[in-house]
C-alpha cells in the first residue's frame, strides 16, 4: 500500500491541482438560515471519482475526489449560491463556491463539477458515506447523500501522462490513448480544455483559450489509464 504523500502538504491550502481545502463547520450557519421566499433547489445525484494527483507545484503525490452534482431549481439555477461536501465520520467539511465550480447543461439538469477535494494533510479521501448540500440566495437547502468507496492503489499502479512542449508545439506521451489537456487561470478558474490523442501535435495558435496574451495559464492533464482504469492527473504546467 503506497503513502499518497511524498510530502506533507500546508493545511488550508486551496489549489486547483488538485486541491481544495478543507472547509470551516460555517457549513452549520447556512443550514439554519431561515427561508424566505422561493423554491428550494432539488439534488437529484451526486456521482463520485477517486482522482490520483501528480502535483508538480508541491512535489506531491496524492488522492483527491471529484464530484459531478446535478441540481434543478426552479427559481433558476444561477440562484445556486454554493455547494457543501461533508464526510461526517471524519468531521470534514468542503465548501465550494461558484468561482471553484464548473458547471455544464446535461439533459433536464445543471451538473456541477467540484474537482480537487483533498485532506488538509494530503493523505487518503475517507470512505463511506458523504452528504452534498445545496444553498440557494434565500437560504434553501438539499440534500443527497453519496458513497465513496475502494481501497488505496499501491504506487505501483500509478503511471501519469507528460506534456511536451517543443516551442510552440504541445503533444502528450506516456501511453494514454486519450489525454485531456485543461486549462486554469492564475486565480484557478477554468478556462478551456482539449483532448489530445497519443503522438497529436496541437500548436498554441489552434487553441483559441491559449492565445490570451500575458495572462498566465497553467495546464492539467487528466486522464484514464487504460490498464488500471484509475483516474489520474499530472500538473501544473
Amino acid at each position: 500500500m503506497m503513502d499518497l504523500r511524498r510530502q506533507k502538504l500546508r493545511p488550508g491550502r486551496t489549489r486547483r491541482v488538485g486541491r481544495v481545502a478543507v472547509g470551516a463547520a460555517a457549513v452549520v450557519a447556512f443550514l439554519a438560515l431561515a427561508a424566505c421566499t422561493g423554491a428550494p433547489p432539488e439534488v437529484t445525484r451526486a456521482q463520485t471519482t477517486l482522482v490520483y494527483v501528480d502535483d508538480l507545484d508541491l512535489n506531491a503525490m496524492y488522492e483527491t475526489l471529484t464530484l459531478d452534482v446535478h441540481v434543478q431549481d426552479a427559481d433558476g439555477i444561477d440562484d445556486l449560491q454554493m455547494l457543501h461536501v461533508t464526510h461526517d465520520a471524519s468531521g470534514l467539511v468542503w465548501t465550494i463556491t461558484r468561482e471553484r465550480w464548473e458547471r455544464r447543461q446535461q439533459a433536464d439538469a445543471e451538473v456541477f463539477t467540484l474537482s480537487g477535494l483533498a485532506t488538509a494533510d494530503g493523505g487518503p479521501i475517507p470512505r463511506g458515506r458523504y452528504r452534498v448540500i445545496a444553498v440557494d440566495a434565500a437560504g434553501h437547502t438539499a440534500e443527497l447523500t453519496t458513497t465513496v468507496a475502494g481501497a488505496v492503489p499501491g504506487e505501483e499502479r500509478l503511471r501519469f501522462p507528460r506534456l511536451e512542449i517543443r516551442g510552440d508545439t504541445l503533444s502528450v506521451t506516456g501511453g494514454f490513448p486519450l489525454v485531456v489537456l485543461r486549462g486554469y487561470d492564475v486565480g484557478g478558474r477554468f478556462v478551456g480544455e482539449l483532448r489530445l490523442s497519443e503522438g497529436e501535435d496541437r500548436t498554441v495558435s489552434e487553441i483559441a483559450w491559449l492565445r490570451k496574451g500575458d495572462a498566465e495559464i497553467r495546464l492539467v492533464l487528466s486522464a484514464v489509464d487504460p490498464e488500471t482504469g484509475l483516474d489520474v492527473q499530472r500538473g501544473p504546467y
